[in-house]
């Protein structure tokens, strides 16, 4: 083992070695910006157990997220004998964004519309924790990036009353709200140029993924003598997209 490390060594030290310690993208950074964000939730069907026995398929209506957002990030670069740069970078994005949408719209299991189950699902900040690799051309920085994005969920669901029939899920006005704490990856694409001194201007995509996140409702239905004990489960899909134009400062 020790003569093979002898051996490679020397050809690693000399790939990694910084190319120009002088360079503007060589260094640590820090930097914020504006920009906006745009995302999904997707209403799994809900498997529904109505006085622990009758079982339903009970389907929603999807929901979108629409905001600005402000982001702050820092990070450090580290340019290659080849001109490649690689490095870090950890941002916070502040997009206060809520999608609302439908829990229960409609019973598969009878094939009728029924009752609704309103949602509201609300993202204050998405953190990014990535990697990024890229090369500097013409005194431009591009380069591809990738790692883990965290984000606190709030999700609350509201059941509506329905006019003229006795079919529902939950009792009219019930209120259930959870709050979880989601890690998914991030993947996105940048670029920076110099505007002056050490400030760079730059722009950066980022799609970010949390997958599924499974929830559990439980509540009672009352129909006219009889009250049931309900019990939902169900999984969301959530992600999200944010387009940043910002600037950096290196040191």
């Amino acid at each position: 083992m020790k003569k093979i490390l002898v051996f490679f060594f020397p050809l690693f030290s000399s790939y990694i070695a910084v190319a120009d310690n002088n360079s503007l993208f060589n260094g640590y950074y820090i930097g914020g910006g504006l920009g906006y964000s745009h995302g999904k939730v997707v209403e799994g069907n809900s498997d529904w157990l109505e006085g622990g026995t009758d079982r339903f398929l009970l389907s929603g209506k999807n929901s979108n997220f629409n905001h600005m957002l402000f982001n702050i990030n820092g990070g450090y670069n580290l340019q290659l004998n080849n001109k490649s740069i690689i490095g870090f970078e950890i941002d916070n994005n502040t997009v206060n964004q809520t999608a609302n949408g439908d829990l229960i719209n409609y019973d598969h299991t009878q094939d009728i519309q029924t009752q609704k189950v309103i949602s509201k699902t609300s993202i204050h900040n998405i953190q990014t924790l990535r990697l990024k690799y890229g090369r500097e051309q013409n005194n431009i920085y591009y380069y591809i990036t990738g790692g883990l994005a965290l984000t606190e969920v709030k999700r609350q669901v509201t059941a509506l009353a329905l006019d003229g029939a006795n079919l529902f899920y939950l009792d009219p006005g019930t209120n259930i709200q959870k709050t979880s704490f989601e890690s998914g990856y991030a993947l996105g694409a940048g670029m920076e140029m110099p505007i002056k001194d050490n400030l760079t201007f730059s722009l950066k995509y980022m799609y970010t993924d949390f997958g599924s996140i499974k929830y559990t409702y439980n509540g009672f239905a009352t129909v006219p003598g009889v009250t049931f004990s309900e019990l939902g489960n169900q999984k969301i899909k959530l992600d999200n997209s944010m387009l940043t134009i910002g600037l950096n400062y290196h040191f």
